[in-house]
């Protein structure tokens, strides 16, 4: 599921992500599902969070569970704000990383269209969807970084 616009509640919620870090192994999958959303900026629609990401992550969804029970993607990671060089080890309003408002994203009638196309699908494998190179590795949480 798609998460809808971003609101205060976000803020404190745990989330994790998943993706395939630039200093690992090509096709090595990591994941790291005790971070937090740190906070959110409304003038630039981006929600901040302290889950280990390294270059290479652009794009890993953020994910939570929803009221339902199911997942739920909040956003696509971006990257990150920091005034540090490297891992950021304290996050507060200068030193974050960033996911972009998914329902944004949905704004674009073409993205729309690929996720409604995706969903009618539901069920089926879906060809795009990367091979990894085994199991799921577990980010160190400590390891957070731009």
């Amino acid at each position: 599921e798609l998460a809808d616009e971003f609101s205060e509640d976000l803020v404190g919620a745990p989330v994790g992500t998943a993706g395939f870090p630039g200093d690992k192994k090509f096709g090595e999958m990591w994941s790291q599902l005790n971070c937090k959303i740190q906070g959110i900026d409304f003038d630039l629609n981006y929600l901040t969070h302290d889950c280990a990401t390294v270059p290479g992550m652009s794009g890993s969804p953020i994910f939570r569970h929803s009221a339902n029970g199911r997942i739920e993607v909040v956003g696509p990671n971006k990257g990150s704000r920091s005034r540090v060089d490297g891992v950021i080890s304290k996050f507060d309003d200068t030193n974050a990383n960033l996911a972009m408002n998914m329902s944004d994203i949905l704004l674009n009638p073409k993205v729309r269209q690929a996720v409604e196309a995706d969903k009618a699908a539901f069920g089926r494998p879906n060809p795009t969807l990367p091979r990894t190179n085994g199991p799921i590795k577990t980010a160190d949480a400590s390891r957070s970084s731009i």
